[in-house]
């Protein structure tokens, strides 16, 4: 099974940080619901495979799924 490519209802929080010729970056997102636990893991794996695709510079991603920024 796979996800939606608009499984994120919205960014809460990214950090961007630039290590010489690599990137870190971190993402706090407000997800769309899903009807299960093994559904939001595909759907962060397919967001974070995504973006690495599109930014090959971001050595580090770290995604964590949230309903509120604090």
């Amino acid at each position: 099974m796979s996800a939606k490519p608009d499984s994120i209802k919205s960014i809460l929080d990214a950090l961007f940080t630039n290590l010489s010729h690599d990137a870190m970056v971190a993402v706090k997102a407000k997800m769309h619901p899903m009807g299960s636990e093994e559904e939001l893991l595909n759907a962060i794996n397919h967001v974070e495979r995504e973006f690495r695709e599109t930014f090959p510079i971001a050595k580090w991603l770290f995604f964590e799924p949230d309903n509120r920024d604090e």
